[in-house]
Parts: C-alpha cells; sequence; structure tokens
C-alpha cells in the first residue's frame, strides 16, 4: 500500500511511501504508528521542503493516509483532493524545516521512469496468487479436519451395532483358526 503525504491546505509535492502489503487493513485504526517515526518525519520534512508557501512557514500541518483513501471528483480544482475516510487521515505537525534531513534525501535522489499502473496490476496479481494459494491451503485443511471429524463421528456411532451381518446367530458358535468353537 502506498501512502500519500502532502501539507494541508497549501499546494506542495506529493511523496509516497511504499509498505508492506495490507498493513494498514490488519493494523488496526493506528496501523500508521507501525510506520517508523523516523521515516514519518523524512517524508513530512521532504513535503514541507517542496512546498513554495509551506517551506516559507513555520508549524504547518503535514497530512498523510492510504493512497487509495485519496477521493478526486469532478468538481475539484487542480491537485485538490479529498478523502474517502477522513478516520484513516492523519496529520502531524512540522514545526521548521530541517535542512540536514532533507539534504541528506537530496542526496540519496534518483530519478527514474517508473510506470505506476503497471506495478499496481503487478502487485494486485501477485497478491491475488498468494490470496488463491492460501485458500486452497485453508480449502485442504478444511477437508482434512471434516474427514477427521467424520470418522471420529462413525467411530462413535451405536448405528453398527445392529449390523446384522456382524451378528452371530443363536445356535451359531463363531469358530477359531482349528476349526474348534471359539468360546472367548
Amino acid at each position: 500500500e502506498d501512502i500519500w503525504f502532502h501539507v494541508d491546505k497549501e499546494s506542495s509535492a506529493h511523496v509516497y511511501i511504499r509498505l508492506p502489503r495490507n498493513i494498514h487493513k490488519t493494523g488496526g485504526p493506528e496501523w500508521y504508528k507501525d510506520i517508523d517515526e523516523t521515516v514519518i518525519e523524512e517524508c513530512c520534512q521532504l513535503v514541507k521542503a517542496n512546498s513554495i508557501k509551506g517551506n516559507k512557514m513555520d508549524n504547518i500541518q503535514i497530512v498523510f493516509t492510504p493512497a487509495s483513501n485519496l477521493k478526486k471528483t469532478g468538481g475539484m480544482d487542480t491537485g485538490q483532493v479529498g478523502f474517502h475516510n477522513d478516520k484513516i487521515a492523519f496529520k502531524m505537525k512540522i514545526q521548521t524545516r530541517k535542512n540536514e534531513i532533507v539534504n541528506r534525501l537530496e542526496k540519496t535522489k534518483k530519478w527514474m521512469e517508473t510506470n505506476l499502473e503497471a506495478e499496481l496490476m503487478q502487485r494486485n496479481k501477485e497478491e491475488k496468487a498468494e490470496n488463491a494459494k492460501q485458500a486452497e491451503k485453508d480449502r485442504i485443511e478444511r477437508e482434512k479436519l471434516e474427514a477427521e471429524r467424520k470418522a471420529e463421528k462413525e467411530s462413535r456411532s451405536y448405528d453398527k451395532l445392529n449390523d446384522e451381518t456382524l451378528m452371530t446367530k443363536a445356535g451359531e458358535l463363531e469358530l477359531d483358526s482349528d476349526g474348534e468353537p471359539d468360546f472367548m
């Protein structure tokens, strides 16, 4: 899942980080606390540094949310977005620009041509394959448990007690291996 960072209510760069799959879905309402604070601060500093107004201001709010939570409707201005769910949009207050962080990150900057749609499609394909594999494992385990339960139920059942093919009739004796009547 990609997490989107932006200066709240000002124009700025969009910074994204990619988290391990489904962390925001399984982590509960405070999943973002699992992200290293240093990473969050670095992203916030990058957003602030790449905002014309935000870079000059102190005490600004940086908003971050899963990219899938972003909502764009036809009536919105260029660059304006909303959220599907405001409860998973979080804000962090940045007092001032920290040049040591921004300068260190700028030195590691790489420009790469990426096809985000293709990456997303590949990631979704891999996730679907993993889910199918897990579903197959779950199905096999479920069938195994059902077979074990059925066997145990049959072993405890009284239905076979009255099976006439397994009974001897009055006057008939079972013979042992020597052909002698077996009284034991």
